[in-house]
């Protein structure tokens, strides 16, 4: 790579002259190379601890009488530098022989440089990479240190030391998408580490005495610790995020990590650059998650940017100091100081600071605090230090207890800056009582405004007499509401962001059915209106208080709307928190749900959508709709509305569109039960969307198949119980129901297991503050039940006593309603009012960024043991087959599972677990010809690809171009561990039709070298006449066709299914899989000619990858000329020969009674040969039978030791991973590159 000239005075340091002329000097710098000298060893530790390392290779500019010398070109590996030397021998060397002063010849050389440089430049200008040119090295070294494929891309990398043993080793981690990885180089010896992110079980940071201030990062296998961190913070929080997305992607199945190219040309100002763009795009991700959380906004959403400012609430008419947020289609506000007024405000009683101090003037030990705030003007600048005071915990807890405290602290929110140093008294435990609930509020204000609903953006003009409004901006709704925001320091670039924004906000358009599937018929639709909410048409008896009650609170609700707004940009205070504590009245659930929960975005953002899903996913054959079905009259039967067909339609239509919308989760149960509680107080639609944002947002990972997110956070709750109840957490843990208790309530939010009307309550806090409610709520019952669960003396006596309590939780609102479901009354243990009080009164400290970590921590262990589990079902399922052991089956297990990951294969169809554990994983051809040629000692030679495919389309039952892992492995096993007579069958059957056709014989491939080379699979597969295929031998029909697609095109398929061709499959299959019997050999149909060469090509070239034997080509001659006679002696007898000893002949005969119409006459073909097959051109009447040519192989020893060796599938997997370590690209590059040497030497 050219560079521009730069002076270099020490010329000859850390560098080795390769290669001089009189002019230039080509060097390599010491530690690189075959050298291993002292001072090479020394070079290469100071650049690998120091990072230092420049381009290995350099060219340096010289004339003989100077002593500068300039750089003018560098490189990382020796053949790109070459290519400069060539280049300047070649152009500039007899050139500067003719200059007169060396003068002249150095400015020649470096404007001929800088020219060519300039020539380069612009080619590259379009494609100009996102990451530094430093960073761009450092990627470079890392693929080139761990042999990592070019997709691999590296996030970032950090300086520190490895723990091997007892004694650490500096180097440097590099962190990739897929891959932690670790090097270093120390006085010749070194040290390489790879981790993949998805075999991480344990992540955390630990300081101990032998591993002090270090992260620890646990596999299956071992535990690895790396401590002396610059930056242990950032470096922790990455690797959290990337082992996050990989046990993501276990959960979902999905394909990789995809950059966010929106980024190159977004719109930003003061972001610090970083060096990588993956970096960046990881932390742009984490916040904008973060955003979406708090907010609770739609998944996609990405945050653009976010700004301080001042909002004006015109409810108590001040600027809130605050930070805003902007995204594609949502503006946001969150006040600066997070819950401190929630503490305050409810307090407010007292006027004045005077009335204050004095009582503070008694506080024990206060003393000395109080009285210099009496002696400074101005309160701010001797709070602020007070409070970084040790010990102020004891002090700010009595505190709190003292009347008159608020006014103190209400001239506080009015400082900004004020938040850092008052965040940590929401951290306090044991705060009174009655200020906890409020605690739960995220700020003194927030306000979420939807770009949709802006109208109209302008610029304030700024007052002299009001500075509190400088540099202002006024946002106005189409509902005529506006919001004033101030104090924005760069005032002109956010109004140009929100314009930009506008610009690209569009009305959402209504969703089609046709739009959502274009093979729909509508005329097999069913007519079908949407409910309203369940409750207005189903209306239970409520009693006069009760009624009283609900009109009381909804006045209060409606009072709060008219002063803080309603809907989605309500002012969201502390007041609409103590609202949601008391309870949400019935009438009002419809719309506070929806808003809280963000599920009105999604509604507004996909218009038409539910009614398009429904129509789609009604009476479609699907397991969902079948599960559904099964638990439709098991929903909430205790209401009326799921009594009758009107509230099981609406719940079979929510259910059903919800499952077709999201295959990827599909029907879990429990959903059910929470979509019927949804449909009584919201309509149809709306409960679609809460439903959807519930099993989406809210609680992510909760309903999928293996309900990753319910058990997650059983270990969450297990490890807060162990912090907050030590005593009964080691009572449950040895009654062994720590785990059992918690699923069910997770999983339906408390509705399975106390009565809805009092669960409702727990869910609007849910709906309002999140999952940690649940946890709060958990928590709480455990407490409450403490002693007698101590006392319990077995794990039934426990779980019996937590539903009693459960079931008798009733609502306050209306005692007498609370009934079993078998209508039985309830003995009542606690009010919900109550439960919930004393929830958010003894658990309000927990905070949903403590929840996240713990998730993590445990999604870890729970994804990883069901992986585990999974993958020992899948090889109890396959060991009977008898081809590997268990070790060797969890070997390969591994093996496949780490290729699938590594190159991002997606599975098309969600796994079903009503079927076999084996069809949980599946191979392309792809990966099975790398496999193959990897592992089978048939894969070694030119003709490997032609048997991997033959061999693929054989095992592929189901034709669907996949193997399950069953089929892989008897595809293996044949090949490596079967007797010596399965495999010859195994290898007669692939060189009979179909599998071996006409035309590849005819016409085979050849390579550019003239070596025959085998079609590409997918032309190879296309070249058969095949559709379907046997699932077993003779019995069983031939499977439904998966390309039949018109009545023609099935008459002809049916056909088709007598021909000979399609029938063999399933018999050839069968009879190579079972064990050897003379019936089964009595079955194959004959070898003719053309197809018996090609056999005995395949024979001589497997041996062509052995070590060279003359007895052994001898053997393959001598048997070769015998089975050949042997064909020609049957010639003679073909008239007479009886014909069924070929059980498939009969039907071969019939073939050409039944062809269609319109296809070729026979006699514009070759004549069929005597097994029915078109003609090769040779004599059709040569053939050999299976019986031969197993009976005349044996005889040759060397061949038979060949097919009777047994390959160890353990040895090749391990040379299989090695590879990696010793490839350029990927695995399956060393693979054929292997063949293509093979190749070479035929």
């Amino acid at each position: 790579m050219w560079v521009k000239p730069q002076e270099v005075l020490l010329a000859n340091a850390l560098w080795v002259t390769e290669m001089a002329n009189l002019y230039f000097v080509l060097q390599r710098r010491k530690g690189y190379g075959k050298s291993k000298g002292l001072s090479s060893i020394l070079v290469g530790t100071l650049d690998s601890v120091f990072d230092t390392k420049p381009p290995p290779y350099r060219i340096l500019h010289q004339t003989p009488t100077s002593e500068v010398y300039y750089l003018i070109s560098c490189s990382l590996t020796y053949s790109e530098i070459e290519k400069d030397w060539e280049w300047i021998e070649r152009n500039l060397c007899e050139t500067l022989n003719s200059f007169d002063s060396e003068e002249e010849v150095t400015e020649f050389v470096c404007c001929k440089i800088q020219s060519v440089i300039a020539n380069i430049v612009p080619n590259n200008q379009g494609a100009e990479d996102e990451d530094t040119k430093s960073f761009r090295t450092v990627t470079f070294k890392f693929h080139r240190l761990f042999n990592m494929p070019q997709d691999e891309k590296l996030v970032n990398y950090y300086s520190c030391s490895y723990w091997k043993g007892r004694m650490p080793r500096q180097g440097w981690l590099y962190l990739s998408v897929n891959h932690l990885c670790f090097y270093a180089y120390i006085l010749g010896r070194e040290t390489k580490l790879v981790v993949r992110w998805s075999d991480v079980t344990e992540l955390d940071k630990t300081s101990s005495l032998v591993f002090p201030d270090s992260i620890r990062i646990a596999t299956r296998e071992k535990q690895h610790h790396f401590s002396m961190f610059l930056h242990k913070s950032e470096t922790f929080t990455l690797m959290t995020q990337l082992t996050n997305l990989a046990m993501k992607q276990l959960i979902d199945d999905k394909g990789g990590f995809n950059e966010d190219k929106d980024l190159l040309n977004k719109l930003s100002k003061n972001v610090p650059k970083k060096p990588s763009f993956l970096k960046r795009d990881l932390d742009a991700r984490a916040h904008s998650e973060a955003y979406c959380l708090l907010f609770r906004l739609p998944a996609s959403e990405k945050l653009d940017g976010s700004t301080d400012a001042t909002l004006w609430t015109p409810y108590n008419k001040r600027h809130v100091w605050g930070r805003m947020f902007l995204s594609q289609n949502y503006l946001c506000f969150e006040s600066r100081v997070k819950g401190l007024v929630s503490i305050v405000i409810p307090l407010l009683q007292v006027k004045g600071l005077v009335s204050v101090v004095i009582p503070l003037l008694q506080v024990k030990g206060l003393v000395s605090v109080v009285i210099p705030l009496l002696q400074v003007k101005g309160l701010v600048s001797v709070v602020i230090p007070l409070l970084q005071v040790k010990g102020l915990v004891s002090v700010v807890i009595p505190l709190l207890q003292v009347k008159g405290l608020v006014s103190i602290v209400i001239p506080l929110l009015q400082v900004k800056g004020l938040v850092s140093e008052l965040i940590p008294l929401l951290q306090v435990k044991g705060l009174v009582s009655e200020l906890i609930p409020l605690l739960q509020v995220k700020g003194l204000v927030s306000v979420v405004i939807p770009l949709r609903e802006v109208c109209l953006v302008e610029k304030a003009e700024n007052q002299a007499s009001n500075p509190a409004v400088d540099k202002s901006v006024l946002l106005t709704t189409f509902r005529k509401t506006s919001f004033l925001f101030a104090q924005i320091q760069d005032r002109e670039f956010v109004v140009d962001k929100i314009s930009e924004l506008l610009s690209r906000t569009r009305a959402p358009s209504l969703v089609s059915a046709d739009s959502v599937s274009s093979r729909s018929n509508s005329s097999d639709k069913t007519t079908w209106s949407p409910q309203p909410p369940l409750m207005t048409l189903f209306k239970l008896s409520c009693s006069p208080e009760c009624s009283a009650s609900q009109e009381a609170r909804e006045k209060l609700w409606e009072l709060h709307f008219v002063e803080y707004g309603r809907g989605v940009t309500m002012y969201r205070t502390t007041e609409v928190a103590r609202l949601v504590l008391q309870g949400v009245p019935d009438r009002l659930r419809r719309e506070v749900w929806p808003a809280f929960s963000g599920a009105v975005n999604e509604m507004a953002a996909n218009p038409g959508l539910y009614r398009a899903l429904v129509d789609q996913a009604l009476g479609k054959a699907c397991t969902a709709n079948d599960e559904i079905e099964r638990d439709l009259h098991r929903s909430l039967p205790e209401h009326p509305a799921f009594q009758c067909d009107i509230g099981i339609s609406a719940l079979r239509r929510v259910l059903s569109a919800y499952a077709y919308r999201n295959p990827q989760i599909g029907y879990c149960q429990a959903m059910n039960i929470v979509a019927s509680v949804l449909l009584i107080y919201s309509s149809e639609e709306e409960a679609f969307w809460q439903l959807a944002t519930l099993c989406e947002s809210l609680l992510p990972d909760y309903y999928n198949t293996r309900v990753v997110g319910a058990l997650v956070d059983q270990g969450v709750l297990d490890d807060l119980t162990s912090e907050h109840l030590p005593h009964l957490h080691a009572r449950l843990d040895e009654l062994g129901m720590i785990r059992m208790i918690s699923l069910s309530w997770f999983l339906t939010i408390f509705l399975s297991v106390m009565p809805y009307e009092s669960a409702v309550n727990i869910i609007d806090c849910f709906f309002y503050d999140g999952a940690r409610v649940i946890f709060q709520v958990a928590l709480t019952v455990l407490e409450s039940n403490q002693e007698k669960l101590l006392a319990c003396r077995e794990e039934g006596e426990g779980m019996q006593l937590l539903s009693d309590y459960l079931e008798g939780v009733y609502n306050e609102e209306n005692p007498h309603n609370s009934r079993r479901k078998d209508g039985e009354q309830l003995n009542k243990s606690i009010s919900v009012q109550k439960l919930l009080y004393e929830a958010y009164s003894k658990y309000g400290m927990l905070s949903a960024g403590a929840i996240e970590r713990l998730r993590l921590k445990y999604r870890l262990r729970v994804v990883q043991q069901l992986e585990d589990g999974v993958g020992r079902n899948v090889v109890r399922s396959i060991v009977g087959d008898g081809y590997f052991s268990i070790e060797q089956l969890q070997d390969l297990l591994v093996l496949v599972r780490e290729e699938l990951l590594s190159q991002r294969r997606v599975n098309s169809e969600r796994y079903d677990p009503t079927q076999p554990p084996y069809e949980a994983y599946k191979v392309d051809y792809e990966l099975f010809q790398l496999l193959f040629v990897g592992l089978s000692p048939w894969g070694k030679g030119t003709q490997a690809e032609n048997l991997s495919a033959r061999l693929f389309r054989l095992m592929d039952r189901n034709c669907d171009g996949l193997l399950n892992f069953r089929e892989l492995a008897a595809a293996l096993g044949m090949t490596c561990t079967a007797d010596m007579t399965q495999r010859l069958k195994l290898l007669y059957t692939l060189h009979l039709p179909p599998l071996l056709s006409s035309a590849e014989i005819e016409s085979p491939t050849r390579s550019e070298n003239g070596t025959e080379v085998a079609t590409d699979a997918a032309d190879f597969f296309n070249s058969m006449e095949q559709s379907v295929s046997s699932l077993e031998s003779v019995a069983p029909p031939v499977e439904e066709n998966c390309l039949m697609r018109d009545p023609d095109e099935r008459l002809y398929a049916y056909s088709r299914e007598q021909s000979w061709e399609v029938r063999s499959m399933g018999s050839l299959r069968s009879m190579v899989e079972s064990r050897d019997s003379r019936l089964d050999l009595k079955s194959v149909p004959k070898m003719d000619q053309p197809h018996f060469i090609m056999l005995w090509k395949t024979i001589y070239d497997l041996f062509q990858a052995q070590p060279e034997d003359q007895e052994t080509f001898h053997a393959i001659a001598t048997i070769g000329t015998l089975l050949l006679q042997l064909g020609d002696v049957g010639k003679r007898f073909y008239l007479e020969r009886e014909e069924s000893a070929d059980s498939l002949l009969a039907a071969a005969a019939s073939h050409s009674a039944g062809l269609r119409p319109d296809t070729p006459s026979s006699t514009d073909q070759q004549s069929p040969d005597r097994n029915g097959n078109p003609g090769v051109g040779l004599d059709p009447h040569w053939s050999i039978t299976v019986e031969q040519f197993l009976a005349t192989v044996l005889t040759g020893q060397p061949i038979a030791e060949f097919f009777s060796h047994t390959t160890s599938l353990s040895e090749g997997i391990a040379r299989l991973r090695g590879r990696r370590f010793n490839r350029l690209n990927s695995l399956s590059d060393t693979a054929f590159t292997k063949m293509g040497n093979s190749n070479k030497g035929t």
